[in-house]
């Protein structure tokens, strides 16, 4: 065995680099979270060969001291921390004082930097030691520019991807810091052409367009909540817009980018029923924690953080998620292009005759104010005895009465103690022996919920009451098949069991409803938290947008 030894200085600076420099996008992230400590508001990001061949990051920011330069690019070397301590209140991206030298001994490295209060200089860094220093000519504010990134670590370079990959990573980390710092102004230019602007000073839903390039109104606002000292906030993009994997969920701890598991699962919880089974969604949530109850230092990248009430915050964030998508009605955006290639095609059905009809519910519809967690609106009428019509503020919004009074239904369930109301016939099932061993054990919890079942023998039981509230009629036929839900698997059984209760009374597409009986189910569905989805996660609404119409129509 090899005698114990130090290493040299360079092979340990270059070990250590390999830790936080992977790939060109690391650069470039490091570079930015310099810059954004710095106090810039106007970020600009130049890179060639995928950032290989050169990577240039100028910023109006402070600037560095002339004689700190060559401090700067020495490891541990940092204007963040004094003590120990300062680890508790860190407020900063960076604190360890490893960027620079890192990015200095894999790259050539060039900085040209200026306070304001004095003289610019320039120097010139080779393998983490000063090569040429000089005078030189800047506004306030610092450029950085990496060349020959690897060049001397060939086995570094067999192991990265193309330059288009690697640009197209370099993408990525630009844009997600635009969602990180909305108030930034951000520019990305890739072999000379711009392939990114966000002008900043804007809000969230902004950056967000800008950065997936669609309207701003295509994404959900997440309200901001409190707790356990920490804020959640951010928004999601709407049922139209998802990916087919979870990428495009973007998690920010103040400010930095993480992929903390356990937070990105509660925000695949908050969204699992309400998209598509294997869409997710597009989302930047955002979490300002205080520092003392978080610990950034635990991944060489800080990719990954550790939270003292990371449970409590995970419930709440998804809760938030939910509550987003259960508020906001999901926008038609229906594709108008009839002649648009020249020529009319032939319509499926051909129209005899054209007249005003007047609406089913009077001429000018009732009015009902801005109520709960519906906007003011008026009604207009019912739609193939399955949607009522009514029409608010920018556009036509379209209820489904099923959807809409299962939810109302869920949230009475859920929100209190129902009282149980005995079946005429009482129901018998047989269970498997396992699903009866857990239906009997939920007993309890079944009676709570204005369930009153009880064993009738080995594995079979006798359902006896259901709450109140249920229409008993219309569940005969459903007994069975309740109780076998109620003996099912997993944690979330009673909002499963509750959700195919409210489904099963709730009223029917094809029944017409009175002016009256619509007028009382949009009451109480403005009185629920969530009134734009089904406790099944399907929209309860749907929004005919005017922009949508004037699109289509060619209106000006």
């Amino acid at each position: 065995m090899a005698a114990i030894q130090l290493l040299p200085a360079s092979v340990a600076e270059r070990i250590a680099a390999g830790e936080v420099i992977d790939r060109p996008a690391a650069v470039v992230k490091e570079l930015l979270e310099n810059a954004a400590d710095a106090g810039a508001r106007s970020i600009r990001v130049d890179a060639q060969g995928g950032g290989l061949r050169l990577i240039r990051v100028a910023d109006d920011g402070a600037g560095i001291p002339a004689d700190e330069v060559e401090l700067a690019f020495r490891r541990h070397a940092t204007s963040k921390l004094r003590a120990l301590d300062d680890l508790e209140r860190l407020q900063t991206f960076g604190f360890r004082g490893e960027a620079l030298a890192s990015i200095a001994a894999v790259a050539d490295v060039t900085v040209l930097t200026a306070t304001g209060d004095g003289p610019a200089v320039s120097a010139s860094f080779r393998g983490g030691y000063v090569v040429e220093r000089a005078p030189a000519a800047r506004g306030r504010g610092t450029t950085i520019t990496v060349r020959d990134l690897f060049s001397a670590m060939p086995a570094r370079l067999k192991f990265l991807r193309g330059a288009r990959s690697e640009a197209a990573e370099i993408g990525a980390v630009v844009r997600r810091f635009a969602l990180a710092r909305p108030e930034l102004r951000l520019t990305l230019v890739l072999e000379g052409h711009i392939a990114f602007r966000c002008e900043g000073g804007r809000d969230l839903l902004d950056s967000l367009a800008a950065v997936y390039g669609v309207e701003a109104s295509a994404f959900l606002r997440v309200e901001e909540v409190e707790v356990a000292g920490a804020r959640v906030w951010g928004a999601v993009g709407d049922r139209s817009l998802t990916r087919s994997n979870r990428t495009q969920v973007s998690l920010f701890v103040n400010g930095r980018y993480v992929r903390c598991r356990g937070l990105l699962a509660a925000v695949e919880e908050g969204y699992r029923g309400v998209l598509p089974k294997g869409r997710h969604a597009v989302a930047a949530l955002l979490l300002d924690v205080p520092p003392a109850d978080l610990d950034v230092n635990i991944h060489p990248a800080k990719l990954d953080v550790r939270l003292r009430y990371e449970a409590a915050i995970a419930a709440t964030l998804c809760d938030a998620v939910r509550r987003a998508y259960g508020r906001y009605p999901a926008r038609l955006q229906p594709k108008l292009d009839l002649a648009l290639a020249g020529r009319q095609e032939r319509l499926p059905l051909v129209v005899r005759a054209v007249r005003e009809e007047q609406a089913s519910w009077g001429r000018n519809g009732d009015r009902i104010g801005g109520r709960g967690t519906l906007p003011p609106l008026r009604l207009l009428g019912q739609l193939h005895d399955a949607l009522i019509v009514a029409e608010v503020d920018d556009g036509v919004l379209l209820i489904d009465q099923h959807r809409a009074h299962e939810r109302v239904i869920f949230e009475r369930l859920v929100g209190s103690s129902p009282r149980p109301q005995a079946l005429i016939e009482p129901a018998l099932l047989d269970l498997p022996p396992a699903a009866a061993a857990r239906l009997a054990q939920r007993l309890p919890a079944l009676e709570a919920l204005g369930i009153v079942c009880a064993e009738f023998g080995p594995a079979r039981f006798v359902l006896r009451s259901l709450p109140a509230d249920a229409e008993l009629d219309t569940l005969a036929t459903a007994l069975p098949e309740l109780l076998r839900e109620a003996a099912e698997e997993g944690e979330a059984w009673r909002e499963r069991l509750l959700a195919s209760l409210a489904c099963r009374a709730a009223v029917r597409k094809g029944r017409r409803l009175a002016q009256a009986e619509a007028l009382d189910l949009i009451e109480r569905l403005g009185a629920t938290r969530s009134p734009a989805v089904c406790p099944h996660g399907s929209p309860v609404m749907l929004v005919l947008a005017d922009s949508a119409l004037q699109r289509g129509f060619g209106w000006s």
